[in-house]
């Protein structure tokens, strides 16, 4: 393995592997939350997606997959600042929509290198 690559994949490792070390990979904070209706969902969404990237391996078709993914993260930022969350709330959303944007990162690293 390349050392950039391997510096690239050491460190989305550490962050894939610290929030399960503190926590659930849940939403637990917004679930009392009545600004968070359907946050819950869209991340859960977000993984989903995330996976059918991961187990794809046609490039036109992944290529489509991770716009459309990339597309989801936005709308996603962009409906969280118009909520009116919790701080610990806010906190787990942005740190799930920080993992699913690393994720995207590495796959896309990894079709590159196809």
């Amino acid at each position: 393995m390349r050392p950039s690559r391997l510096g690239t994949v050491l460190l989305v490792a550490a962050a894939l592997a610290a929030p399960r070390a503190f926590a659930v990979h849940t939403t637990a904070s917004c679930a009392s939350d009545p600004q968070a209706v359907g946050l819950a969902q869209r991340i859960d969404n977000l993984r989903d997606h995330m996976r059918r990237i991961e187990e794809t391996h046609g490039r036109p078709e992944q290529r489509a997959l991770m716009d459309l993914h990339l597309k989801a993260m936005q709308e996603g930022l962009h409906e969280l600042r118009g909520r009116g969350t919790t701080d610990a709330c806010r906190l787990e959303i942005m740190h799930a929509l920080m993992e699913q944007m690393l994720r995207l990162q590495l796959a896309q690293r990894e079709s590159a290198d196809r």
